[in-house]
């Protein structure tokens, strides 16, 4: 049974996913709902409340890919066997956004930097990046364009995290720099950084990295209500 297969008779695969809470339907009622307050979904609104039932039975899903269920990564890449060369490549997919009856595969994650990566395959083609014409594919087949949105919404994490992680220190220890107060010339010093820093940089950075951290606790709530249990740090690489 291929992963395909096994997605759309909800095998063992998938009700292994479903038990660790790491699969979801694209057009799920309950996030369709959540996430329309957020802009999501909007197109499937245009006439009314869409038909949900028709909805859920797409064949669309979403898997999350936890890097400490080493036991079920394994599982998807004995099932879906292009999915090893991206593995030893270094940096693993984050999410499957995947089509089972096109049988297309979109894997999307952070690398170094945090720098957003997306790669498609399709009925185990190897995984290849900017294929316009699968990605255009796996899009079309959906009746809002969720690919684009959570493509997006990762992007736009990866920014945040990427910015945040290149500010100076952390707030508490900006804040202690503050409290400390400035030295004989007038500048205040942060642990362990060997620059001298305004009381206005020092304010800035805490404003910055607040900021930051709001952006990336806003991006991570939307994709959170699909996944509850995802920890939006764990996102991030640290790997720079």
């Amino acid at each position: 049974m291929t992963i395909f297969e096994d997605f759309l008779s909800r095998g063992n695969l998938y009700q292994r996913l479903e038990k660790e809470s790491l699969i979801c339907k694209a057009f799920q009622e309950t996030h369709v709902k959540t996430l329309y307050e957020y802009g999501w979904y909007d197109e499937l609104f245009e006439s009314g409340e869409p038909n949900f039932k028709e909805l859920e039975q797409l064949p669309i899903y979403v898997v999350l890919i936890d890097e400490y269920k080493t036991d079920i990564i394994q599982n998807l890449i004995e099932e879906y066997k292009p999915l090893s060369k991206i593995k030893e490549a270094g940096h693993f997919f984050d999410f499957l956004v995947i089509n089972a009856e096109l049988k297309l595969i979109c894997g999307l994650g952070l690398g170094r930097k945090n720098r957003f990566f997306s790669y498609i395959s399709q009925d185990n083609s190897d995984f290849k990046d900017n294929d316009e014409e699968k990605e255009e594919l796996l899009n079309a087949s959906m009746p809002w364009k969720f690919l684009t949105e959570i493509k997006f919404t990762l992007k736009q994490m990866s920014l945040e995290m990427f910015e945040k992680d290149h500010l100076p220190s952390n707030p508490d220890m900006l804040q202690d720099a503050l409290d400390s107060g400035p030295n004989e010339n007038g500048y205040y010093l942060i642990e362990y950084d060997d620059e001298e820093y305004t009381k206005d940089d020092i304010n800035t950075y805490i404003h910055e990295h607040q900021t930051r951290q709001e952006n990336i606790e806003y991006f991570g709530m939307l994709l959170k209500e699909m996944f509850p249990s995802l920890e939006i740090s764990e996102l991030n690489t640290g790997d720079y």
